[in-house]
Formats: structure tokens, sequence, C-alpha cells
């Protein structure tokens, strides 16, 4: 995905999910939770490298 729709859907949701800006507990959730998906993304990813071709850029055989 582009870096661009990424930034514009997670504002439409933050607009969704925190309607009012002043407040900072509902704020620091929705930025908490964003980190805590992104992380989980990248490691699924990661554990995954083993599964692409051999011949692929990124390839990484199980042991390593």
């Amino acid at each position: 995905m582009d870096d661009e729709v990424i930034a514009e859907t997670l504002e439409s949701l933050k607009e969704s999910l925190v309607p009012d800006p002043s407040d900072k507990v509902a704020e620091r959730r929705f930025s908490d939770g964003v980190k805590n998906v992104a992380k989980l993304i990248l490691n699924m990813a990661e554990r995954r490298l083993h599964r692409l071709p051999p011949d692929h850029p990124d390839y990484q055989s199980k042991g390593e």
C-alpha cells in the first residue's frame, strides 16, 4: 500500500474513533493501538520471510 493511502485511512479512522480532539485518553488509546497493530504486522511479515522464493532478495532460511 501507498504510505499516503495508509495515512489518509488512519486519519479517517481517528476522526471516527476520537471525535473530540480534547479527549486525551481516547487520543492516547488510538495512538497506542496504531503502534501495536503496526508492530504486529511487521512481526508477522518478518516471521514469514522463509516462505518467500529462495531467489527473492528478502528471503531468509528458517534457521537464520
